[in-house]
């Protein structure tokens, strides 16, 4: 699961360049939940939009 959770931010790194942890999470890495067979990954950008990337599982 590790590793897919390396492909998603680097996914998020590509697309927006810049990313931060969600709501009151302090580390990136906070920012997994899991949804039935989704890992889903929460993140915000520098404009202070979250976003959503998400991989089954």
């Amino acid at each position: 699961m590790n590793q897919v959770k390396e492909e998603l931010i680097e996914s998020a790194l590509s697309q927006f360049n810049r990313i931060f942890p969600c709501g009151n999470k302090v580390r990136i890495e906070e920012g997994f939940t899991i949804e039935g067979r989704q890992l889903l990954f929460w993140f915000n950008t520098e404009d202070n939009s979250t976003h959503l990337l998400s991989r089954e599982i």
